[in-house]
């Protein structure tokens, strides 16, 4: 890639066909699956307690809460709320 003469005002769409060659095959899913088992992680981390599951979210990638909470749900039958409190009720009885 060349990015000779280029400016941070270029339009998105210059980055998208600029960085496509190096995309190529990348699955959308693989990338999806991978930021959700990066959150899934996190909500079963004690380290990451003190976040919430939208700043987890954001962090991971996602642009879009609710979008989030569907695919997680989808992937690991459970909402991201649903598994830290499972996670947390577990760690409870263990004290």
């Amino acid at each position: 890639m060349n990015f000779d003469g280029v400016s941070a005002g270029d339009r998105p769409e210059f980055w998208h066909e600029a960085c496509a060659d190096t995309f190529i095959g990348v699955d959308a899913n693989y990338i999806r699956d991978r930021r959700l088992e990066r959150c899934r992680l996190r909500l079963l981390d004690p380290r990451f307690a003190h976040q919430t599951v939208s700043e987890l979210a954001f962090q991971a990638g996602f642009g879009d809460l609710s979008g989030f909470n569907r695919a997680f749900k989808a992937k690991y039958g459970l909402s991201p709320r649903q598994l830290r409190s499972a996670v947390g009720s577990v760690a409870g009885s263990r004290s």
